[in-house]
């Protein structure tokens, strides 16, 4: 009898040893449990907490850009250069948080810091290669004839040659190889050409500024030597067509836009005397604030826009780009 009491005490006592590890056992699973959700709690605050400071640079980035198309604006309808070509820009905007102690029920916030800074630069003075004639073509790409005037026989010119389902303006200047209009390999010097300095293609004017443009650019336009070009550069700025022509020894006939340069456009029609096209370059930056107002874990933006702005300072954007630093997410 005593032995079967025994049996049985030890029956009661591993039983009761293995409910205390099935006990235990389940403490570590809930343990391990909390400890994941507590970690996937973490990880999704802080993809929030990136995604929000990722579209606060956006949007400063995209200020940025909004803020140097009012200040051209503002320096066209004056008449004057914009100031803001002369180097870059810098402005500080505030970061807001929730805040039940403000009327409003947000506040300033201390810890971010948040940024835009642009620069602009002028587009006005590069040959837009939806516009120029072959012989401009030619001189300022580095091609021979026959490429030449295969590009200006791809676009919806009423003088192009071909089907007119086969033609298209050109968007980007990476068409020119993409369509196979000129050699492999052929480096295109975006210094110098463009196509974004013309809104309306059929009714396009006054969008190549002489007085912006390279002298590389005033050689083919005007079927000067490179070294007369930079002589011409030198006396800078001309006030109109005839103060060119003047300057330059030639009449407008005599130009490689004039009739004789396979166009039956005057080369007047394109030419201006003030610049109406920029790029802007803008990047937007978010940064906690750290111990002696220092910065750390910035997070970047960047915007990158063509403005064409009309005769009455009206802007046009013909180009918009957004981007993340290398490794980050899109912009939204």
């Amino acid at each position: 009898m005593k032995r079967f009491r025994s049996r049985r005490a030890r029956l009661r006592d591993a039983n009761h040893g293995v409910a205390l590890l099935t006990a235990l056992a389940f403490l570590f699973l809930f343990s391990m449990l909390g400890a994941a959700l507590v970690r996937s709690i973490s990880i999704d605050l802080e993809r929030t907490e990136t995604e929000l400071a990722g579209q606060r640079a956006a949007a400063f980035a995209r200020g940025g850009v909004e803020a140097a198309i009012g200040e051209i604006a503002a320096a066209l309808v004056a008449g004057e250069a914009p100031s803001v070509l002369a180097g870059p820009v810098e402005i500080q905007y505030p970061v807001y948080r929730s805040d039940k102690s403000s009327p409003a029920g947000i506040g300033p916030d201390a810890s971010v810091r948040g940024r835009a800074t642009f620069t602009v630069t002028d587009e006005s003075g590069k040959i837009n290669i939806n516009h120029a004639t072959p012989r401009v073509l030619k001189a300022v790409l580095g091609v021979d004839g026959n490429v030449a005037r295969a590009i200006r026989g791809s676009l919806p010119l009423a003088s192009a040659t071909g089907s007119p389902a086969n033609r298209a303006w050109f968007t980007d200047l990476s068409e020119l190889s993409t369509r196979g209009l000129v050699p492999a390999g052929l480096k295109v010097d975006s210094k110098l050409v463009t196509v974004y300095s013309v809104v309306d293609h059929n009714n396009a004017e006054e969008f190549l500024n002489v007085n912006a443009a390279p002298a590389q650019v005033l050689a083919a336009v005007l079927d000067i030597p490179l070294q007369a070009a930079q002589a011409l550069a030198d006396r800078r700025p001309f006030r109109g067509l005839q103060e060119l022509c003047e300057a330059a020894g030639k009449d407008p006939a005599m130009f490689n836009g004039g009739p004789g340069a396979e166009t039956a456009e005057p080369l007047g029609k394109d030419l201006a005397f003030q610049s109406r096209c920029f790029r802007i370059v803008s990047e937007g930056v978010v940064a906690e604030v750290g111990p002696g107002n220092s910065e750390f874990r910035p997070t970047l933006r960047h915007v990158e826009a063509v403005v064409v702005f009309d005769r009455l300072a009206g802007p046009q954007v013909t180009y918009w780009s957004e981007r993340a630093e290398a490794g980050e997410a899109p912009a939204a």
